[in-house]
């Protein structure tokens, strides 16, 4: 090899080696797999939800599920429409489950998957897969239903009758779908008495306030009642009976005749008393004129108006029943007179229950028929003598000839008496009873027989006070009256008998009982002649006891043989 050609051979060499440096090869390695590590593509949702019974009330929150857990939450738009295809989209995400399926749900409750890529499914599950998916979703109208949870948070334990009972209440919404409803505060007749709407967002809690208003009259507990469209809480609130005003000053004597009624005496007057009021409207001769009568104790005092109070009263002494009448409005004048009478005056019927007091106000003309509140007394000697509950006095106003109830509310306890106040709609004679209901029952046997007659007998039903007016039976859709009822029964089977007492006050009490009517044996034995003995059947021939005496005697005549031989 010549000199230039080792030359070139040399330089070749260097620059193939010089190229390699400069390029930065590196001896190639073979692939590996990529990194656990690193997550695989994940399942993306979008499309739209739709009610199978109704519509969306709103937007609804809807959960993607895979192996057991939540993964990913999204609130529908208005129109039930979730996510989108775009990058930019929102959409439910969902990694690869362990059971390479997934569901959806809403509020929990799984919903129908319709179609996955227009491919359909139709149950509440589908196998997942990676990528973005159009997927169509279907609710019941119940599944998708508002829910607003109330919780009352204030209330007053009690308030004085004629003011205002304020209750204070959050609404929570745990439902699946924005909520606008009415929040209604309901009193125990079933009347709404305030309401007003709330909108709560899902998941969100707001609160509100409800209104109940009194009157002067009430009295007693109120179950009032708190609710939404799907909820509902019970409070109560204790209305104390508002003391009327004292317009007018006390009075400082009778100003009448009479004396002392003396000891209450529940008969009728009969022959000691004349003139008076007879047909309960409140007046007798000119306006001040009463009734004097034996055992009884009458009293006229002049009403008084007040322009700062607005109203008109008249106050009666500590000897009267009447404590004070008061009027609406300063437009009323003239004098009152009342009369309290140690027993029931004869022109008036009986007054119902055990009678504490009666008697009669009369009042100018003009105000006969006017409303007023009335306030009575009856001294705690007479309820401790007619054995009473405070609670079961009753007040009650004599009009076309009998006793109405008033309503009747405890306004002021001492040792000494009770103070009963009533709002009364005019004028005539009134009474304070102790009423109660009655106790219904009866005796009836628990079985008998078809076409037996039977006696239902309700004389072991009581009345605390008064009496029983009235006894209605309901036998096996039969109606029958009296304290005892007769009747037979002829099919057989349970017979359901109901029993309903009403007492002289109008109040009634139901009893039932049921009666198992069996059907009638035909009063025969089992031997056709009647005969209950115990020697079997025999033949005509032979009667069974004249058979057993004869194989009797012939064991005998056969062991006196044997003897003899």
């Amino acid at each position: 090899m010549n000199g230039r050609r080792v030359l070139t051979v040399v330089v070749a060499v260097c620059l193939a080696t010089t190229a390699m440096t400069v390029g930065g090869a590196a001896p190639v390695e073979p692939a590996t797999a990529q990194d656990d590590d690193v997550p695989s593509i994940p399942g993306v949702y979008y499309g739209e939800l739709s009610v199978t019974d109704g519509s969306l009330e709103g937007p609804v929150t809807i959960q993607a599920v895979a192996d057991g857990e939540v993964q990913h939450t999204l609130r529908t738009d208005a129109d039930g429409t979730f996510g989108g295809p775009a990058a930019e989209d929102d959409a439910l995400v969902v990694q690869e489950p362990d059971s390479g399926e997934v569901e959806f749900q809403i509020g929990g409750t799984p919903v129908t998957i319709t179609s996955l890529e227009n491919e359909s499914i139709g149950g509440t599950t589908m196998p997942w897969d990676s990528g973005t998916q159009e997927v169509m979703l279907e609710a019941d109208a119940e599944t998708v239903a508002p829910s607003l949870e109330v919780a009352v948070t204030n209330a007053p334990g009690s308030i004085e009758a004629g003011s205002d009972a304020t209750i204070d209440v959050e609404v929570d919404n745990t439902g699946p779908v924005d909520s606008t409803q009415d929040i209604e505060l309901v009193d125990s007749n079933g009347t709404v008495v305030d309401s007003g709407s709330v909108t709560v967002p899902i998941g969100n809690t707001t609160s509100t306030s409800l209104t109940w208003a009194t009157d002067d009259t009430m009295s007693g507990s109120e179950t009032l009642t708190v609710r939404s469209g799907q909820d509902s809480e019970n409070v109560t609130v204790e209305v104390e009976a508002a003391e009327t005003a004292p317009i007018a000053p006390p009075p400082s004597g009778g100003g009448g005749a009479g004396g002392n009624p003396g000891a209450i005496d529940d008969q009728p007057a009969g022959d000691d008393t004349s003139g008076g009021d007879t047909d309960g409207n409140g007046t007798s001769g000119d306006d001040t004129d009463t009734v004097e009568t034996p055992g009884s104790l009458t009293e006229s005092q002049t009403i008084v108006t007040s322009e700062d109070f607005g109203l008109s009263q008249v106050r009666f002494t500590n000897d009267s029943n009447i404590v004070a009448i008061t009027w609406e409005g300063t437009d009323v004048n003239g004098s009152v007179t009342t009369t309290a009478f140690n027993r029931t005056p004869e022109n008036v019927s009986a007054v119902p229950g055990a009678m504490a007091t009666v008697s009669e106000v009369t009042v100018p003309n003009e105000i006969a028929d006017e409303s007023a509140i009335v306030e009575q007394r009856v001294a705690r000697e007479r309820v401790q003598d007619i054995d009473a509950n405070v609670a079961d006095l009753q007040a009650y106003r004599y009009t076309d000839g009998t006793w109405e109830p008033v309503p009747t509310t405890v306004s002021e306890e001492s040792d000494d008496e009770i103070i009963l106040e009533s709002e009364v709609p005019g004028f005539s004679y009134f009474a304070v009873s102790a009423v109660s209901e009655p106790t219904a029952s009866f005796d009836a046997p628990s079985e008998l027989t078809t076409g037996e007659n039977v006696t239902l007998d309700a004389s072991t039903s009581t009345d605390t006070y008064g009496d029983i007016t009235a006894y209605d039976w309901t036998v096996d859709g039969e109606s029958l009256s009296g304290e005892t009822a007769t009747t037979t029964f002829e099919t057989t089977g349970e017979v359901t008998v109901e029993l309903v007492v009403t007492n002289d006050a109008g109040e009634t009490n139901t009893t039932t009982s049921t009666i198992s009517v069996v059907e009638a044996s035909d009063g025969t034995d089992a031997d056709a002649d009647g005969d209950t003995g115990g020697g079997g059947e025999t033949d005509d021939s032979t009667p069974g006891f004249t058979g057993g005496l004869a194989v009797l005697a012939l064991l005998v005549s056969l062991v006196i043989a044997r003897r003899t031989d």
